[in-house]
């Protein structure tokens, strides 16, 4: 079978097997427009990041490529998100599905990912270099400790809708004022971000003047507070303890472990919190990610200086350094502190575990690094 990149004019073939697919799998009815409107557009544009193997001209597997521009601490990184991945339940059975995510991948990385991010079954993957990994922090906000600790100010909140640019762009400021967040676009994309999985968003304001203090973006349910930004951390706890107010019963937010100063306050007031990995990732460029999230790491942690020699299988051997204020990384033949395979490397520098914990050779200064803090919103999961 021919596999190859789906065409501008093949939008409708794309949509059409997604949401059949994914509906009998389901049992249910799938509107892939409703449930991803920011990748599912219409578009050209949007068909071609596809790829397909054919049966002639039959569909008979398809994978999404969508690259994610991501912005850790000021510096532009490109991710992809590989996904959205289907095969025809008559073509079952023929190794379709592995050969299709294998040139999905491939093509991430032609096309300049450093990183690609996906969720599903953690052993499907790993033969292809993906594992869990990164941090993600879940806080409970009960009704108990916003009993201890009270929003600031009186805090009102208003849906979100595509038309209040003010509010968006708004929004979209605080958002970007993050330390690692996915490009979303301008306030059209950004909207349609929040729109995925049917989340909504809310402005939050105060209410004796209307100012505007931050947003909340909800499940549909609401049990679930997917992203709170506001102006400073204590913004975004009046936020959410005004939100449990408002709300009337107990919810779970995830933050990114890289907001540390943010999980470190939550982690004082909430009720109840864990760690995780961020998601899944396979990572190609281990230098430009570590010297990065390290670095930002140490703007907010006190690390020691000192050097961290890599040897990872396929990728090279690299020094990362830190002198107290910068890191940086480059190619070396010192000899290595650590030999770790691509999966190794990416549970040894991203955790969520202690390197400790996943590597017994790990050195002091790999235990008081390590792990960086690799985020990710699931609402960037295309």
């Amino acid at each position: 079978m021919e596999i190859r990149q789906l065409k501008a004019e093949e939008y409708s073939l794309v949509l059409e097997n997604l949401n059949d697919v994914f509906g009998k799998s389901g049992n249910k009815v799938v509107d892939f427009t409703q449930l991803l409107p920011k990748i599912f557009d219409g578009s050209g544009e949007c068909a071609m990041r596809h790829f397909g193997a054919f049966d002639g001209e039959k569909l008979a597997s398809l994978v999404g490529v969508y690259l994610m521009p991501v912005v850790i601490d000021g510096e532009k990184f490109q991710f992809a998100t590989v996904g959205n991945m289907i095969t025809r339940p008559e073509y079952e059975g023929l190794g379709l599905m592995s050969k299709v995510f294998a040139y999905g991948m491939e093509m991430a990385r032609t096309l300049g990912a450093q990183a690609v991010r996906l969720g599903g079954a953690r052993h499907r993957y790993e033969r292809f270099g993906v594992t869990p990994a990164g941090n993600s922090c879940r806080f409970t906000i009960s009704e108990k400790c916003v009993k201890y600790h009270r929003p600031r100010v009186e805090i009102g909140f208003s849906p979100i809708g595509e038309g209040d640019m003010a509010a968006l762009s708004f929004a979209r400021r605080i958002y970007e004022n993050s330390v690692f967040y996915v490009d979303r676009g301008d306030e059209k994309g950004f909207f349609r971000s929040l729109c995925n999985y049917s989340a909504k968003a809310y402005l939050a304001y105060r209410k004796t003047d209307g100012e505007k203090l931050g947003y909340i973006l909800a499940s549909k349910d609401q049990s679930q507070v997917i992203e709170c930004h506001a102006l400073d951390s204590e913004s975004v706890w009046d936020v959410l303890a005004a939100w449990r107010l408002a709300l009337g019963k107990d919810f779970a937010i995830d933050l990114p472990g890289a907001e540390i100063n943010l999980c470190r306050l939550l982690s004082y007031r909430a009720e109840e919190f864990s760690v995780a990995p961020a998601s899944s990732f396979a990572v190609f460029d281990y230098m430009a990610l570590s010297r990065r999230l390290l670095e930002l790491k140490g703007k907010e942690v006190k690390l020691p200086a000192g050097k961290l020699v890599l040897d990872i299988a396929g990728y090279g051997r690299f020094c990362l350094s830190y002198d107290g204020t910068t890191a940086s990384g480059e190619f070396t033949g010192e000899k290595a502190d650590v030999c770790l395979s691509p999966i190794q490397a990416t549970r040894f520098l991203f955790g969520p575990l202690m390197p400790g914990m996943t590597e017994k050779e790990a050195n002091p200064l790999a235990n008081a690094w390590l792990p960086l803090p690799l985020s990710w919103c699931n609402q960037d999961r295309g």
